[in-house]
């Protein structure tokens, strides 16, 4: 079986052989509630972003999903995100996610599409 339909197959497995959902379960008990309300939302945006963010798009992009002008609110969550080995920064300053593989995984559980 090719490499690609084993990815497939356990990405979209009833019984998370690699235990990706751990992804999403460990942000409700890590992330304290005023950091939660943005963690969601901006893995959501990332993972179905083609390409990169840079902070101003990303941030406009939040917005679009939640009431906020908090930007030092959101730039310590990604910083956060980073940490915690979800995001990676790039040196133009641009987000996204660490693993394309974790990425994709997101949008399946989160019906994002593509």
């Amino acid at each position: 079986m090719p490499i690609a339909d084993i990815v497939d197959a356990c990405l979209m497995a009833p019984n998370d052989p690699w235990d990706l959902r751990h992804y999403r379960d460990r942000i409700n008990t890590y992330y304290l509630p005023d950091e939660c309300r943005f963690v969601l939302p901006l893995l959501d945006i990332l993972a179905t972003a083609s390409t990169p963010l840079a902070f101003d798009t990303l941030f406009d992009r939040l917005k679009a999903h939640i009431a906020t002008e908090d930007n030092e609110t959101v730039r310590h969550v990604l910083r956060l995100l980073h940490d915690d080995h979800y995001l990676t920064r790039h040196n133009d300053g641009t987000w996204q996610f660490r693993s394309t593989i974790i990425q994709r995984w997101w949008r399946i559980e989160r019906g994002l599409g593509t």
